[in-house]
């Protein structure tokens, strides 16, 4: 029964690359059909660490900024979320609060070839947020946002496909970008995140 357990693990595994591959390649990046632009972080950011436990991490936002999303990034007992907040209406989206939907995220920068993307799911508290939430063993999803901010070199680009209920990226593809404005006392801060919230890639074995 392992075995078989096993096997449809790696099956589903499988099956999920191979679409998030096609889907990225069917819209290249900048290519989206409809795209939408924000920076995070242009008043810096705040880190909070309530025992050993529970990590808040969050960005700071200048006063009516139109152009300025923001992220709130949590994690308590192996249990990981984040949710972005937009100035406005979530775009492109469908439905009234929490249907959801499914996202890919990857790493976009001019210079670089586009990083490989995640699959993750979310939830649309209100018309101006998406929530993701994860485990530590879970998706990747959330990790994967953590690793572009620490790599401080691109910018997060998200495929968003609203659904109810979600199906992954069946409904219509919306780019969403979010341009990270980070210091350089704040490399620190993001790998305290990544340690405190059990986010950090293992060592390679010699």
């Amino acid at each position: 029964m392992q075995f078989f357990g096993l096997m449809r693990s790696a099956i589903k595994g499988r099956l999920v690359a191979a679409m998030t591959a096609w889907v990225m390649a069917c819209v290249p990046s900048g290519a989206a059909p409809a795209g939408y632009g924000w920076n995070i972080g242009t008043a810096g950011w705040s880190l909070e660490q309530f025992g050993p436990n529970v990590t808040i991490l969050r960005s700071l936002s200048q006063a009516e900024a139109s152009h300025e999303a923001t992220l709130l990034l949590s994690c308590s007992f192996g249990n990981l979320r984040l949710r972005i907040t937009l100035p406005s209406a979530l775009p492109g989206r469908l439905g009234e609060p929490g249907p959801g939907g499914t996202s890919l995220v990857r790493e976009h920068a001019a210079e670089f070839v586009p990083g490989p993307a995640t699959l993750g799911t979310f939830q649309t508290p209100n018309a101006r947020q998406l929530e993701f939430q994860d485990t530590v063993k879970g998706s990747g999803f959330i990790k994967a946002i953590v690793r572009i901010l620490q790599m401080r070199r691109g910018e997060i680009e998200m495929l968003v496909s609203f659904g109810n209920p979600p199906r992954p990226m069946l409904g219509r593809l919306v780019a969403y970008v979010f341009v990270p404005v980070l210091g350089p006392g704040d490399d620190a801060m993001l790998a305290h995140v990544a340690s405190a919230c059990g986010l950090r890639d293992k060592p390679m074995r010699q």
